[in-house]
């Protein structure tokens, strides 16, 4: 553009004239109509730090004003920075004789710009930097925001090799991105290689550099406090680019947290009055999984009576809780007297009886109290606190979920533990070994050491979403390939590669192995149905008993049979109720009108069913 500028110019021997602000107006011809008030904001902060470096040109128009064809962002930045610098009044303006001239500037200034490629942009913040400039100073200068710059400045510090590769086109700029985690040089240098040797993508290089982490965000982060983690000499890796913290002390978070999980359980079982408290690192616990997974009955409160005054008054609220109108002082009422209908424990209950404690989605302490465990089963009989448990089961009630609900729920609770053994290599390692010391001709392996992958995908794919690492992966080679030569070129890559693939070839081998391990593996690497799967009404409620979903809402919501909006619920037809659910787990605006609370929600997020066969 400049270029251009200075040639018309010679040829012409135009003149640049200083206009007064004021006169100066956004011509019509000028293509960049529409800016955003962030960028004019950067620019103008680029003007008060540096000055205007670029005059401005024009033509004159009637009145005695200037239209501006080039350069319409710079006039729009100045009205904001002649407010701090009264001198940036008088602005140089190149004219143009003619509108033809000045249509040829316009589109000249619009089409000739070029973006400094990325890693230039890095060598140039980084020279800065070393030259002790600031990072807002560096922002001003480049009209860019200071996140931008802070982004920048972490791949600065990357070997020289790295930035080469990046300016080349060797690196994306994702990969790069990647690489900013690890302060290992040579590891970092060993990643350059393998992305440039062959295709390495974000997921491979980033468990190459970083071979286990999780979020700040993780439950068992928010439990502790991220203070805690770091005043015991916990490991963080900031990822600037997803604005994100990451935790790579996954032995010593599990230790704090276990410690803290164990404290508050006893804690809670003291001030409760419970006899005996038992903790569990899943972050939901249902109905069904205190019956089949910890083999625990639960007692029922004894219920309490609202007097006549009472009774009218819940009367009144829950008519204006069902009309949505209730204001928060009369929830606040409706609740208190719903918790006297709901009862208590007595104490001759808390005597054998005991509570579960666990942290939920949003790393706070949650709890199921009431319980009695094998040890207080025949007492709590005997005091008819619970049910004795049927002699015959020949009249046992039919599951309440059909063989290909459960078959498809196996192969998504397959794909969730995979996913989650993606980040244990060493526990994948144990695995395999032990599947060996169990010989070939043990059927009960957790590993199916073959070339066979596990069937990890449901029939019914909605609201499924498989790592892409888990999915289908296409053979390279077949009976054509010269396996001596396929081999010598497979051996060069480097070791963390060969770990890769050999890692990602186990994980897809794990199947539903017996019980007792599975749930061992599960509760280790914390597997979450939900981080692969989401209910949906093709996937899940249509699939199940109207009964069913009745007491999954009721469940949810921590409603009682005798709440309206429970009855309402199971009063509905069956096609009603899977909608309802749906749009729970599926539809944000929904759930905001629902009005859910954070347990609510909490529940609702990481809810599945109870239901499978192994």
């Amino acid at each position: 553009m400049n270029a251009q500028l200075k040639t018309t110019k010679k040829a012409q021997n135009l003149a640049i004239e200083t206009v007064a602000l004021d006169k100066l107006v956004l011509s019509p011809l000028n293509p960049r109509q529409e800016v955003t008030e962030d960028e004019i904001q950067l620019l103008a902060d680029s003007i008060l730090a540096c000055g205007l470096i670029q005059n401005l040109s024009g033509i004159k128009a009637k009145g005695g004003n200037v239209e501006i064809v080039a350069g319409g962002r710079r006039l729009r930045a100045l009205q904001i920075a002649v407010k701090q610098k009264p001198e940036l009044a008088n602005v140089p303006v190149l004219i143009a004789p003619n509108e033809s001239l000045a249509m040829q500037w316009a589109n000249a200034e619009n089409t000739a710009r070029s973006a400094l490629h990325p890693a230039d942009e890095v060598v140039a913040y980084g020279k800065m930097a070393k030259q002790n400039m600031s990072i807002t100073d560096i922002a001003k200068t480049f009209a860019v925001t200071e996140m931008h710059v802070r982004r920048r400045l972490a791949l600065s510090n990357l070997p020289e090799q790295v930035i080469a590769a990046l300016k080349n086109g060797k690196l994306t700029m994702d990969q790069a991105k990647i690489m900013t985690l690890s302060t290992d040089e040579s590891k970092v240098l060993e990643a350059l290689e393998l992305c440039e040797d062959r295709y390495f993508n974000e997921y491979q290089l980033k468990r190459f550099l970083v071979e286990e982490s999780v979020s700040v965000k993780d439950s068992r982060i928010r439990f502790i406090g991220l203070d805690t983690y770091k005043e015991a000499g916990g490991t963080i890796v900031e990822d600037l680019f997803e604005d994100s913290l990451e935790i790579v002390d996954i032995e010593l978070l599990d230790k704090l947290f276990d410690e803290k999980l164990t404290q508050q359980a006893e804690q809670f079982r003291k001030e409760n009055g419970w006899a005996w408290v038992e903790v569990s690192h899943a972050n939901y616990i249902g109905f069904y999984d205190l019956e089949d997974r910890y083999k625990f009955s639960r007692m029922s409160k004894i219920e309490g009576e609202l007097d006549e005054v009472q009774t009218e008054r819940y009367d009144e609220l829950a008519e204006l809780a069902n009309s949505d109108v209730l204001d928060e002082e009369g929830e606040k009422e409706l609740a208190k007297l719903q918790e006297i209908l709901d009862g208590e424990f007595l104490p001759e209950q808390k005597k054998i009886g005991g509570c579960l404690v666990y942290v939920d989605q949003r790393g706070e302490l949650s709890f199921v109290d009431g319980l009695v465990n094998s040890e207080g089963k025949a007492a709590a009989i005997q005091l008819d606190f619970i049910e004795a448990p049927r002699k015959s089961v020949t009249d046992a009630p039919k599951s309440d979920y059909s063989q290909k609900f459960v078959e498809d729920m196996d192969k998504i609770r397959c794909a969730a533990v995979q996913k989650s053994l993606l980040k244990h290599h060493d526990l994948v390692v144990k695995l395999l070994a032990y599947s060996l010391e169990l010989q070939l001709s043990y059927a009960g392996k957790p590993l199916n050491v073959s070339y066979e992958h596990q069937n990890n995908t449901p029939e019914i794919k909605d609201g499924f979403e498989l790592p892409e690492v888990l999915g289908p992966q296409e053979g390279k080679y077949d009976h054509r390939t010269d396996h001596a030569k396929a081999f010598a070129k497979f051996r060069e890559q480097g070791q963390g590669e060969i770990h890769t693939i050999i890692h990602e070839h186990l994980v897809r081998s794990f199947g539903l192995a017996r019980n007792p391990l599975l749930k061992l593996v599960e509760n280790e690497v914390r597997s979450d149905l939900r981080s692969v799967w989401t209910p949906t009404a093709d996937n899940c409620f249509k699939r199940l008993k109207g009964s069913l979903l009745s007491s999954i809402y009721k469940d949810l919501l921590g409603l009682s049979d005798k709440d309206d909006k429970f009855k309402t619920f199971d009063k509905a037809k069956k096609g009603e109720k899977v909608n309802l659910l749906h749009k729970m787990f599926n539809e944000e605006e929904y759930r905001k009108q629902m009005k859910l609370t954070k347990d609510q929600l909490a529940k609702i997020d990481a809810w599945g069913p109870d239901c499978f066969s192994k």
